[in-house]
């Protein structure tokens, strides 16, 4: 069988989640046998596939784009969209996943379409975005056309329906995972006090300012702790005013690093936080519990789904709730321990061989 994978996602992005997904994806798809696993992107940016794959069933159509040509994302898209359909119709795939929303086919032949929804942020949260009409639909349009919709938690599916009119019988739950635990940890990291750790982006429905103003207002927490923020871009001017207003200059160090570092972290910090308001499922929860890191997240979206009763859950709303809970489990040994424990095992129910095992079950029902 023949699953083809197009070129949007690994031409827009270097490094982030979907890509993640899908690089995860394809990788472990690759243990099966009979399978022939094309990426069509003939000019890319992406990290993750350009690091290349150590398998023969896994071709990549293209190459990546030199660093001072990687920002010119409409001239490449539109290059993409132009040899894309080329190269598809002499592969012959019996099912193409897009990676991406894209607003129409591109392609010379009639090939099954599965598409992939991660969250429905755009829709829920428009305020807090410019205009996002062409976006949108771009999404509706290849919403329309697929002949299956993955979502990645029932939450997202939910989501997804009260937006779209799409039945139940052509979408179907499948749960991300995890590897980042099979990480060789070497040593722990020694920083100048103990720290708690926040990791990936900070946009606004991240809820970054609430637990930064909770972490100020608790005179435990500053007394004892720092706070290690790893990825998700340079704090922002707006975010170093906020953590200078907040008088929490020297408690807070920004770092980022490949999954080595980020596994240290999680096995080294007292806590994990994760305060979003909205989420379509929610990895690094599940990256910290594996790696034995106590985990403070939302009550809110799809986390309850994904961390069940393994994570202390809070209201991201509340200030209040936010500095407690931080509090509670730098505090309490008992709960700290129980968090561990049931968060190696909550973690133990997602894998990306999983993910990948049932994504296939999607494409054999589509294959001729």
């Amino acid at each position: 069988m023949k699953i083809t994978y197009d070129y949007s996602i690994f031409s827009n992005q270097d490094y982030g989640g979907i890509s993640r997904y899908y690089f995860e994806l394809i990788n472990n798809l690759s243990r099966y046998e009979n399978l022939e696993l094309d990426i069509v992107a003939p000019f890319f940016k992406n990290e993750y596939i350009n690091k290349g794959f150590n398998s023969s069933q896994i071709k990549i159509h293209g190459f990546k784009v030199p660093n001072p040509l990687c920002q010119l994302n409409r001239f490449r898209n539109l290059l993409n969209r132009l040899i894309q359909p080329g190269i598809i119709s002499k592969i012959q795939p019996d099912v193409i996943h897009e990676t991406d929303y894209l607003p129409n086919k591109r392609y010379r032949l009639n090939v099954p379409v599965v598409v992939t929804v991660y969250d429905l942020i755009h829709e829920l949260f428009a305020s807090y975005f410019p205009p996002m009409e062409k976006s949108l639909w771009a999404k509706k349009a290849s919403l329309s056309r697929a002949d299956h919709i993955i979502c990645i938690s029932n939450n997202t599916k939910s989501d997804l329906q009260k937006f779209y009119d799409i039945p139940d019988e052509k979408i179907s739950v499948i749960y991300l995972g995890t590897e980042l635990a099979e990480f060789h940890l070497t040593r722990k990291l020694a920083y100048r006090r103990p720290f708690f750790l926040y990791v990936g982006s900070r946009g606004v429905y991240k809820n970054f300012d609430r637990m930064l103003r909770a972490f100020a207002n608790s005179k435990m927490l500053r007394s004892d702790l720092a706070l290690i923020i790893f990825g998700g871009g340079e704090l922002t001017v707006k975010e170093l005013s906020l953590i200078n207003d907040l008088g929490l200059n020297d408690r807070i160090e920004y770092l980022s690093g490949g999954d080595a570092l980020l596994a240290e972290l999680y096995s080294t910090a007292e806590f994990f936080i994760y305060p979003s308001l909205y989420e379509g499922f929610g990895i690094p929860p599940l990256e910290a519990m594996k790696l034995g890191c106590p985990v403070i997240c939302s009550n809110t979206s799809s986390l309850p789904e994904v961390v069940g009763n393994a994570a202390l859950l809070v209201d991201p709303y509340s200030i209040e709730s936010l500095q407690l809970s931080m509090e509670m489990v730098l505090s309490d040994i008992d709960l700290r321990r129980r968090l561990i424990l049931l968060g190696r095992k909550r973690s133990e129910k997602f894998s990306w061989g999983m993910c990948a095992s049932q994504t296939l079950d999607i494409y054999k029902k589509f294959a001729t």
